[in-house]
Protein backbone atom coordinates (compact mmCIF):
# COMPACT_ATOMS: atom_id res chain seq x y z
CA UNK A 1 0.00 0.00 0.00
CA UNK A 2 1.02 3.58 -0.58
CA UNK A 3 2.47 5.27 2.53
CA UNK A 4 0.13 7.58 4.42
CA UNK A 5 1.06 11.14 5.29
CA UNK A 6 2.27 10.30 8.81
CA UNK A 7 4.56 7.55 7.47
CA UNK A 8 5.87 9.97 4.87
CA UNK A 9 6.69 12.52 7.54
CA UNK A 10 8.50 9.94 9.69
CA UNK A 11 10.45 8.50 6.75
CA UNK A 12 11.47 11.96 5.55
CA UNK A 13 12.79 12.73 9.01
CA UNK A 14 14.72 9.43 9.12
CA UNK A 15 16.22 10.02 5.68
CA UNK A 16 17.52 13.46 6.61
CA UNK A 17 19.09 12.37 9.91
CA UNK A 18 22.67 11.11 9.60
CA UNK A 19 22.33 8.32 12.15
CA UNK A 20 19.15 6.84 10.63
CA UNK A 21 19.64 7.63 6.94
CA UNK A 22 21.05 4.26 5.80
CA UNK A 23 18.49 2.27 7.78
CA UNK A 24 15.70 4.33 6.19
CA UNK A 25 17.17 3.89 2.70
CA UNK A 26 17.32 0.11 3.19
CA UNK A 27 13.68 0.16 4.23
CA UNK A 28 12.39 2.10 1.23
CA UNK A 29 14.65 0.21 -1.21
CA UNK A 30 12.45 -2.86 -0.70
CA UNK A 31 9.17 -1.00 -1.17
CA UNK A 32 8.43 0.58 -4.58
CA UNK A 33 5.37 2.37 -3.18
CA UNK A 34 7.72 4.98 -1.72
CA UNK A 35 8.92 6.03 -5.16
CA UNK A 36 6.13 8.52 -6.09
CA UNK A 37 6.30 10.06 -2.63
CA UNK A 38 10.04 10.73 -2.62
CA UNK A 39 10.89 10.96 -6.33
CA UNK A 40 11.19 14.73 -6.35
CA UNK A 41 13.02 15.25 -3.08
CA UNK A 42 14.97 12.66 -1.12
CA UNK A 43 15.53 10.01 -3.80
CA UNK A 44 17.45 12.36 -6.16
CA UNK A 45 19.66 13.37 -3.22
CA UNK A 46 20.43 9.73 -2.46
CA UNK A 47 21.17 9.03 -6.14
CA UNK A 48 23.93 11.62 -5.91
CA UNK A 49 25.12 10.41 -2.52
CA UNK A 50 27.56 7.71 -1.52
CA UNK A 51 28.04 4.43 -3.38
CA UNK A 52 26.05 2.54 -0.76
CA UNK A 53 23.18 5.00 -1.04
CA UNK A 54 23.17 4.87 -4.84
CA UNK A 55 23.08 1.06 -4.91
CA UNK A 56 20.12 1.04 -2.51
CA UNK A 57 18.25 3.43 -4.78
CA UNK A 58 19.18 1.29 -7.78
CA UNK A 59 17.59 -1.64 -5.99
CA UNK A 60 14.45 0.40 -5.37
CA UNK A 61 14.26 1.56 -8.99
CA UNK A 62 14.78 -2.01 -10.17
CA UNK A 63 11.73 -3.10 -8.19
CA UNK A 64 9.66 -0.17 -9.46
CA UNK A 65 9.61 -0.78 -13.21
CA UNK A 66 6.23 -2.51 -13.16
CA UNK A 67 4.76 0.22 -10.93
CA UNK A 68 6.06 3.48 -12.42
CA UNK A 69 8.40 2.84 -15.35
CA UNK A 70 8.00 6.44 -16.50
CA UNK A 71 9.22 7.78 -13.17
CA UNK A 72 12.12 5.32 -13.01
CA UNK A 73 13.24 6.36 -16.50
CA UNK A 74 13.03 10.06 -15.68
CA UNK A 75 15.05 9.69 -12.50
CA UNK A 76 17.76 7.73 -14.32
CA UNK A 77 17.80 10.22 -17.20
CA UNK A 78 17.99 13.26 -14.95
CA UNK A 79 20.46 12.05 -12.32
CA UNK A 80 22.55 9.13 -13.60
CA UNK A 81 22.61 8.83 -17.36
CA UNK A 82 24.21 12.25 -17.78
CA UNK A 83 27.47 10.88 -16.34
CA UNK A 84 29.04 7.56 -17.34
CA UNK A 85 30.52 7.30 -13.83
CA UNK A 86 27.00 6.36 -12.71
CA UNK A 87 26.57 3.58 -15.27
CA UNK A 88 27.15 0.86 -12.68
CA UNK A 89 24.03 2.06 -10.82
CA UNK A 90 22.00 2.53 -13.98
CA UNK A 91 22.84 -0.99 -15.15
CA UNK A 92 21.94 -2.42 -11.74
CA UNK A 93 18.49 -0.83 -12.00
CA UNK A 94 17.91 -1.75 -15.63
CA UNK A 95 18.96 -5.37 -15.12
CA UNK A 96 16.00 -5.87 -12.77
CA UNK A 97 13.46 -4.80 -15.39
CA UNK A 98 11.61 -7.87 -16.70
CA UNK A 99 9.62 -6.21 -19.50
CA UNK A 100 11.39 -3.59 -21.59
CA UNK A 101 10.00 -0.76 -23.67
CA UNK A 102 11.84 1.54 -26.07
CA UNK A 103 12.94 3.89 -23.29
CA UNK A 104 14.37 1.10 -21.15
CA UNK A 105 16.26 -0.19 -24.17
CA UNK A 106 17.59 3.30 -24.92
CA UNK A 107 18.95 3.66 -21.39
CA UNK A 108 20.56 0.22 -21.43
CA UNK A 109 22.08 0.75 -24.88
CA UNK A 110 23.62 4.04 -23.77
CA UNK A 111 25.32 2.28 -20.88
CA UNK A 112 26.42 -0.75 -22.89
CA UNK A 113 27.98 1.28 -25.69
CA UNK A 114 30.12 3.41 -23.43
CA UNK A 115 30.91 1.30 -20.34
CA UNK A 116 32.49 -2.14 -19.85
CA UNK A 117 29.53 -4.07 -18.45
CA UNK A 118 30.57 -7.66 -17.77
CA UNK A 119 29.76 -9.90 -20.72
CA UNK A 120 28.37 -12.66 -18.50
CA UNK A 121 25.94 -10.16 -16.96
CA UNK A 122 24.75 -9.04 -20.40
CA UNK A 123 24.35 -12.65 -21.48
CA UNK A 124 22.33 -13.56 -18.40
CA UNK A 125 20.05 -10.58 -18.88
CA UNK A 126 19.61 -11.37 -22.57
CA UNK A 127 18.66 -14.95 -21.73
CA UNK A 128 15.92 -13.72 -19.40
CA UNK A 129 14.60 -11.19 -21.91
CA UNK A 130 14.67 -13.66 -24.80
CA UNK A 131 11.78 -15.66 -23.36
CA UNK A 132 9.27 -12.96 -24.35
CA UNK A 133 11.35 -10.32 -26.15
CA UNK A 134 14.01 -12.03 -28.29
CA UNK A 135 14.61 -8.99 -30.49
CA UNK A 136 15.21 -6.80 -27.46
CA UNK A 137 17.52 -9.43 -25.99
CA UNK A 138 19.58 -9.59 -29.16
CA UNK A 139 19.82 -5.81 -29.44
CA UNK A 140 21.21 -5.81 -25.89
CA UNK A 141 23.76 -8.40 -27.01
CA UNK A 142 24.58 -6.33 -30.09
CA UNK A 143 25.20 -3.23 -27.98
CA UNK A 144 27.75 -5.11 -25.85
CA UNK A 145 29.38 -6.55 -28.95
CA UNK A 146 29.64 -3.06 -30.43
CA UNK A 147 31.46 -1.89 -27.31
CA UNK A 148 33.92 -4.78 -27.48
CA UNK A 149 34.59 -4.20 -31.18
CA UNK A 150 35.03 -0.47 -30.70
CA UNK A 151 37.54 -1.05 -27.90
CA UNK A 152 39.52 -3.42 -30.11
CA UNK A 153 39.47 -0.93 -32.99
CA UNK A 154 40.88 1.78 -30.73
CA UNK A 155 43.70 -0.40 -29.44
CA UNK A 156 47.28 0.89 -29.68
CA UNK A 157 49.15 0.48 -32.94
CA UNK A 158 51.73 -2.33 -32.75
CA UNK A 159 55.43 -1.60 -33.31
CA UNK A 160 56.76 -2.15 -36.85
CA UNK A 161 57.10 -5.74 -37.97
CA UNK A 162 60.78 -6.82 -37.87
CA UNK A 163 61.12 -7.55 -41.60
CA UNK A 164 64.86 -8.05 -41.37
CA UNK A 165 64.79 -9.71 -37.98
CA UNK A 166 65.45 -13.31 -37.10
CA UNK A 167 62.76 -15.97 -37.26
CA UNK A 168 62.54 -15.90 -33.47
CA UNK A 169 62.04 -12.12 -33.45
CA UNK A 170 59.32 -12.35 -36.07
CA UNK A 171 57.57 -15.15 -34.17
CA UNK A 172 57.68 -13.15 -30.95
CA UNK A 173 56.22 -10.14 -32.77
CA UNK A 174 53.29 -12.23 -34.03
CA UNK A 175 52.64 -13.62 -30.56
CA UNK A 176 52.75 -10.22 -28.88
CA UNK A 177 51.59 -7.74 -31.49
CA UNK A 178 49.47 -9.53 -34.09
CA UNK A 179 46.93 -6.83 -35.08
CA UNK A 180 44.26 -9.50 -35.36
CA UNK A 181 44.73 -10.69 -31.79
CA UNK A 182 42.19 -8.38 -30.16
CA UNK A 183 39.48 -9.23 -32.68
CA UNK A 184 40.16 -12.96 -32.55
CA UNK A 185 39.97 -12.88 -28.75
CA UNK A 186 36.48 -11.38 -28.98
CA UNK A 187 35.30 -14.14 -31.32
CA UNK A 188 36.96 -16.85 -29.22
CA UNK A 189 35.56 -15.62 -25.90
CA UNK A 190 33.79 -18.24 -23.81
CA UNK A 191 31.68 -15.69 -21.90
CA UNK A 192 28.60 -15.87 -24.17
CA UNK A 193 27.50 -19.23 -22.79
CA UNK A 194 23.76 -18.85 -23.37
CA UNK A 195 23.91 -17.11 -26.74
CA UNK A 196 23.68 -20.29 -28.88
CA UNK A 197 20.38 -21.09 -27.17
CA UNK A 198 19.00 -17.66 -28.05
CA UNK A 199 20.24 -18.04 -31.62
CA UNK A 200 18.49 -21.39 -31.92
CA UNK A 201 15.22 -20.06 -30.49
CA UNK A 202 15.20 -16.87 -32.59
CA UNK A 203 17.45 -17.45 -35.62
CA UNK A 204 15.77 -14.92 -37.92
CA UNK A 205 16.08 -12.18 -35.34
CA UNK A 206 19.67 -13.22 -34.66
CA UNK A 207 20.67 -12.80 -38.29
CA UNK A 208 18.77 -9.52 -38.66
CA UNK A 209 20.35 -7.98 -35.58
CA UNK A 210 23.74 -9.61 -35.02
CA UNK A 211 24.89 -10.67 -38.49
CA UNK A 212 26.14 -7.16 -39.50
CA UNK A 213 28.41 -7.20 -36.46
CA UNK A 214 29.98 -10.51 -37.54
CA UNK A 215 30.59 -9.12 -41.02
CA UNK A 216 32.26 -6.07 -39.49
CA UNK A 217 34.58 -7.99 -37.18
CA UNK A 218 35.50 -10.50 -39.92
CA UNK A 219 36.28 -7.46 -42.06
CA UNK A 220 38.54 -6.03 -39.38
CA UNK A 221 40.58 -9.24 -39.34
CA UNK A 222 40.67 -9.46 -43.11
CA UNK A 223 41.64 -5.82 -43.38
CA UNK A 224 44.79 -6.50 -41.36
CA UNK A 225 45.95 -9.11 -43.87
CA UNK A 226 47.98 -8.07 -46.90
CA UNK A 227 48.44 -11.54 -48.35
CA UNK A 228 45.62 -12.46 -50.75
CA UNK A 229 45.34 -14.90 -53.64
CA UNK A 230 43.07 -14.54 -56.67
CA UNK A 231 41.64 -18.05 -56.30
CA UNK A 232 40.65 -17.54 -52.63
CA UNK A 233 38.33 -15.25 -50.75
CA UNK A 234 40.25 -12.75 -48.61
CA UNK A 235 41.44 -13.79 -45.16
CA UNK A 236 43.28 -16.60 -43.60
CA UNK A 237 40.57 -16.45 -40.95
CA UNK A 238 38.21 -19.35 -41.49
CA UNK A 239 35.49 -21.02 -39.48
CA UNK A 240 36.97 -24.40 -38.68
CA UNK A 241 33.95 -25.06 -36.50
CA UNK A 242 32.16 -25.86 -39.77
CA UNK A 243 34.69 -28.59 -40.49
CA UNK A 244 34.02 -30.53 -37.31
CA UNK A 245 31.78 -33.60 -37.23
CA UNK A 246 28.66 -33.02 -35.15
CA UNK A 247 29.88 -35.36 -32.40
CA UNK A 248 33.01 -33.23 -31.98
CA UNK A 249 31.33 -29.85 -31.89
CA UNK A 250 30.94 -29.94 -28.13
CA UNK A 251 34.57 -28.86 -28.05
CA UNK A 252 33.53 -25.59 -29.68
CA UNK A 253 31.06 -24.63 -26.99
CA UNK A 254 33.92 -22.66 -25.47
CA UNK A 255 33.52 -20.36 -28.50
CA UNK A 256 29.82 -19.60 -28.22
CA UNK A 257 29.91 -16.49 -30.45
CA UNK A 258 30.99 -18.59 -33.42
CA UNK A 259 28.67 -21.41 -32.45
CA UNK A 260 25.76 -18.96 -32.27
CA UNK A 261 26.09 -17.69 -35.82
CA UNK A 262 26.43 -21.25 -37.11
CA UNK A 263 23.30 -22.30 -35.23
CA UNK A 264 21.34 -19.31 -36.54
CA UNK A 265 22.34 -19.93 -40.17
CA UNK A 266 21.53 -23.65 -39.97
CA UNK A 267 18.20 -23.03 -38.19
CA UNK A 268 16.97 -20.53 -40.78
CA UNK A 269 18.08 -22.82 -43.63
CA UNK A 270 16.09 -25.69 -42.11
CA UNK A 271 12.96 -23.80 -41.09
CA UNK A 272 12.49 -21.05 -43.67
CA UNK A 273 14.08 -22.02 -46.97
CA UNK A 274 12.65 -19.17 -49.02
CA UNK A 275 13.88 -16.64 -46.49
CA UNK A 276 17.30 -18.28 -46.38
CA UNK A 277 17.77 -18.27 -50.16
CA UNK A 278 16.81 -14.60 -50.29
CA UNK A 279 19.29 -13.89 -47.50
CA UNK A 280 22.05 -15.80 -49.31
CA UNK A 281 21.43 -13.76 -52.44
CA UNK A 282 21.96 -10.52 -50.51
CA UNK A 283 25.05 -11.74 -48.63
CA UNK A 284 26.86 -13.50 -51.47
CA UNK A 285 28.72 -10.38 -52.58
CA UNK A 286 30.57 -10.13 -49.25
CA UNK A 287 34.15 -11.12 -50.03
CA UNK A 288 35.07 -12.83 -46.79
CA UNK A 289 36.00 -16.47 -46.36
CA UNK A 290 34.00 -17.01 -43.13
CA UNK A 291 30.88 -15.42 -44.64
CA UNK A 292 31.08 -17.63 -47.72
CA UNK A 293 31.64 -20.68 -45.53
CA UNK A 294 28.52 -19.92 -43.53
CA UNK A 295 26.43 -19.41 -46.66
CA UNK A 296 27.67 -22.76 -47.95
CA UNK A 297 26.89 -24.41 -44.63
CA UNK A 298 23.28 -23.24 -44.77
CA UNK A 299 22.88 -24.55 -48.32
CA UNK A 300 24.37 -27.86 -47.22
CA UNK A 301 21.95 -28.16 -44.31
CA UNK A 302 18.97 -27.27 -46.52
CA UNK A 303 19.82 -30.34 -48.58
CA UNK A 304 18.14 -31.71 -51.70
CA UNK A 305 15.49 -28.98 -52.18
CA UNK A 306 18.23 -26.43 -52.90
CA UNK A 307 20.62 -28.69 -54.83
CA UNK A 308 20.24 -26.72 -58.06
CA UNK A 309 20.46 -23.38 -56.27
CA UNK A 310 23.56 -24.56 -54.42
CA UNK A 311 25.25 -25.63 -57.63
CA UNK A 312 24.49 -22.29 -59.30
CA UNK A 313 25.83 -20.52 -56.23
CA UNK A 314 29.15 -22.39 -56.37
CA UNK A 315 29.56 -21.87 -60.12
CA UNK A 316 28.87 -18.15 -59.83
CA UNK A 317 32.34 -17.57 -58.35
CA UNK A 318 35.32 -19.88 -58.86
CA UNK A 319 36.65 -18.97 -55.42
CA UNK A 320 33.82 -21.02 -53.94
CA UNK A 321 35.68 -24.14 -55.06
CA UNK A 322 38.18 -23.27 -52.31
CA UNK A 323 36.04 -22.81 -49.20
CA UNK A 324 37.64 -24.39 -46.16
CA UNK A 325 40.07 -24.07 -43.30
CA UNK A 326 42.65 -25.97 -41.34
CA UNK A 327 40.83 -29.27 -41.80
CA UNK A 328 40.94 -28.89 -45.56
CA UNK A 329 41.14 -25.99 -48.01
CA UNK A 330 38.04 -27.23 -49.82
CA UNK A 331 36.18 -28.78 -46.89
CA UNK A 332 33.15 -26.47 -46.97
CA UNK A 333 32.87 -26.79 -50.74
CA UNK A 334 33.13 -30.57 -50.68
CA UNK A 335 30.58 -30.84 -47.86
CA UNK A 336 28.10 -28.84 -49.90
CA UNK A 337 28.67 -30.80 -53.12
CA UNK A 338 28.25 -34.14 -51.35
Amino acid sequence: DSPVEFEHMCMSSALTAIDTRMVALKAISQNPSWLPRLAHSLIPAAMKGSQDEAFLIARMLGLSWAVRADLVQKLIDDHWLVDSANDVYTWSAVADCTRWDAETERIASTVLRRSPVATWAVCNLAMNLAVEQPSVALRVVRARLEHLLSAAQKGPEPPPYPEGGSEAEQTIWHLRHDPNKGFAEILDSSDWTDLPSIAEAAPDEFLDICWPWYVEIFGEIIGKREDTWPHLYPSRYSLDILSEPVRERAAYLDKPLLESVRVAVESVARSNLERYLDWVEHQSTIEQMPVQQLLARGLEVAGHPVASAGLRWILADQRRFQLGGLRGHRHSTLSLVR
